[in-house]
């Protein structure tokens, strides 16, 4: 009755750059290939064959529950409409089947993102449609809220897709709308990795939560989803006349309740180290990045981060997406694979005394150290701090991300890690908040064009099973006040190709105050925690008789 699809594995992204035009796709053959072949190519050759569809199809939905009931009539006019709820749910669906199934795929970049915003919108309508019956307990409210998940799969696909076109683009151009596939062949319809005990390789604590590393056909790092964070608040009973002072006393003495206990079960030295964990979440979850406590999400909130990476074409998150770990118990739990990222964290290179500072006199030792004043180790760092302002990733700490270098000691990229406190609905980018530094004039010109350009109603389409309606829209306020702050420096010609990162501009970065409280940007932050986990070296001691 419905068509589904064989689960397919994940590959791994390249780490390459890409550059690409804006509005037009770019073959990488001299001569034009047919597009049937490029498709095949792109997604696979069951794709160029068939529409295939996750949610149910309006010849599904009729086979399970029938025809809708005839309107009342007399001589032909109708007195009485019958079934209207039913045949909103069949006329939003069947607009959806058409569009899949005629829309002849667009020929440039621009258009097909466009042609993907009119898929989901007709998507959110069998949604509405659908929500009607929401409390109802008839066999069409069963039959619809046991949809709810295909519907909003069918939804995350759509994004999914558009993202993967987007990063593996096929030229159109050439070739006549008869030579075009349909719009429908291009949406991809991927299982969620299941991560089974038998693929298991290790597990690595986390700072606030456990993760585990599997190999197997989809290999990274597993976190399982956290549904809500730790806020002492969410206990209090409201008191009349209560004013915020007197509430947030309340509140540590609610915090230092459960402190206790924690001491109590485990014992001081656990005790202490789970209470950190807590504090932690509701000092940079709840607080800084505005994540609701009792909804929190972060499994979303990860793989929302490295959609927002695909997005800008960046290259700098850790691509993430949501599965599900099967335990041997026969129990399951739902999270988020973060691909494994290459190279070492920043912290490692650190403790390692794999960084020198030409700028202070120091020569490189050997191959394996990199130069603080390394062009690409700065561009980086900018690109990273710009895409943690979009997302207000409130915990970019220098253990959260991994610097990748060549044979010479030189970068080739970084990657950042573990991103789920991100995506609140905080919106201040113009001041420091603790990790996040607060907007720089010194950005790196891709990543800030890559911003510039974004539309925002395509920012809402890709986020829009992942984060809520609040989100968003801090979300897309982020991105207006970061393009108003960036369109200047365009103007102006301020914005800094890789060639103007050079050692002149690391001083500069190091002299840069911005901000309300004087914040750091990502670079100052690298050279501190450089300068405190470096070995101490031994001072040398001058020739006798000097």
């Amino acid at each position: 009755m419905f068509r589904t699809l064989k689960p397919q594995t994940s590959k791994k992204i390249s780490r390459k750059p890409k550059s690409l035009p804006h509005e037009q796709f770019v073959s990488s053959s001299p001569a034009p290939v047919h597009p049937t072949l490029q498709m095949q190519s792109l997604i696979g050759n069951q794709a160029t064959q068939r529409m295939i569809q996750r949610m149910p199809t309006h010849a599904g939905i009729i086979a399970a529950l029938g025809q809708p009931k005839a309107h009342k009539t007399i001589l032909g006019k109708v007195i009485k409409k019958n079934s209207t709820r039913y045949r909103s749910v069949l006329d939003a669906v069947r607009a959806y089947d058409v569009y899949l199934t005629t829309t002849v795929l667009a020929a440039n970049k621009s258009e097909i993102q466009s042609q993907f915003m009119a898929a989901t919108a007709l998507l959110t309508t069998v949604q509405t449609s659908m929500a009607v019956y929401d409390g109802e307990t008839d066999a069409k409210a069963v039959y619809f809220a046991a949809k709810k998940a295909e519907v909003a799969a069918e939804k995350a696909s759509l994004a999914t897709s558009m993202l993967h076109v987007i990063n593996n683009p096929v030229n159109y151009a050439d070739f006549g709308a008869a030579s075009r596939p349909k719009f429908g062949t291009v949406v991809r319809h991927t299982s969620q990795p299941r991560l089974m005990d038998r693929d298991k390789v290790g597990a690595d604590a986390g700072g606030t939560s456990e993760v585990t590393e599997y190999g197997g056909a989809t290999p990274g790092y597993f976190k399982a989803n956290k549904s809500t964070l730790f806020n002492p608040e969410d206990d209090l009973a409201p008191i009349e006349g209560e004013n915020k002072h007197l509430r947030a006393g309340r509140a540590d003495d609610a915090a230092m309740a459960v402190r206790e206990k924690l001491v109590e079960e485990h014992g001081p030295v656990k005790g202490a180290q789970i209470f950190g964990g807590l504090e932690n979440e509701n000092t940079f979850g709840v607080k800084l990045a505005g994540i609701n406590s009792k909804d929190a999400r972060m499994a979303k909130r990860d793989v929302a981060t490295s959609r927002l990476n695909q997005l800008l074409g960046a290259n700098i998150i850790a691509k993430a997406q949501l599965s599900v770990q099967y335990n041997g118990d026969g129990t399951k739990v739902e999270g988020s694979l973060m691909e494994k990222a290459t190279g070492k964290s920043m912290n490692k290179m650190a403790t390692e005394d794999r960084f020198y500072d030409a700028a202070g006199g120091e020569a490189q030792a050997g191959t394996q150290q990199t130069s603080l004043q390394d062009p690409k180790l700065m561009q980086m760092l900018s690109k990273l701090q710009l895409i943690d302002q979009l997302a207000f990733q409130v915990d970019r700490n220098t253990g959260n991300y991994f610097i990748q270098v060549d044979g010479t000691g030189k970068v080739i990229g970084i990657t950042g890690i573990d991103n789920d406190f991100s995506l609140g609905t905080a919106t201040d980018v113009n001041k420091r908040n603790d990790k996040l530094p607060a907007l720089s004039k010194y950005a790196d010109e891709e990543m800030a064009k890559a911003i510039i350009n974004l539309d925002p109603e395509l920012l809402r389409m890709v986020m829009a099973d992942l984060l809520d309606d609040d989100e968003i829209a801090a979300l897309i306020t982020r991105l207006k006040t970061m393009q108003d702050f960036l369109k200047p420096l365009q103007a102006r010609g301020e914005l800094l190709k890789p060639d103007q990162w050079d050692a002149a501009m690391a001083q500069k970065l190091l002299d840069e105050k911005v901000g309300k409280a004087a914040a750091f940007n990502y670079y100052q932050g690298l050279v501190a925690a450089r300068a405190g986990l470096a070995p101490k070296k031994p001072a040398v001691k001058a020739p006798v008789g000097h």
